[in-house]
């Protein structure tokens, strides 16, 4: 069986360089689309929230406990998913 060494590589790089075009939009702000770029961005914050957490709870266990820090040091998935669920209140609010 192939063992995919890359998986995940190529998407998470793609987040990266359209979150990177995102960033870099001039007034932005004066979008017509404003309802669905935020619709958007909130799905994108959920569903990320999956995979940061099972990447960090490979990352633990690789560790096999050794210098792993503090939970609260840790990625919080929780928050990710606050933050997604107010931009979608913005959205649903636009």
């Amino acid at each position: 069986m192939t063992r995919l060494n890359h998986l995940g590589a190529d998407q998470a790089a793609t987040i990266r360089v359209l979150a990177a075009r995102l960033a870099e939009i001039d007034n932005l702000r004066d979008t017509s689309s404003l309802r669905e770029v935020l619709l958007d961005l909130s799905y994108a914050l959920a569903n990320l929230a999956g995979p940061i957490g099972a990447l960090t709870d490979q990352w633990i266990v690789e560790r096999d406990g050794v210098d792993v820090p503090p939970a609260d040091e840790l990625p919080d998935t929780e928050a990710l998913l606050l933050i997604a669920a107010a931009v979608r209140h913005l959205a649903d609010n636009t």
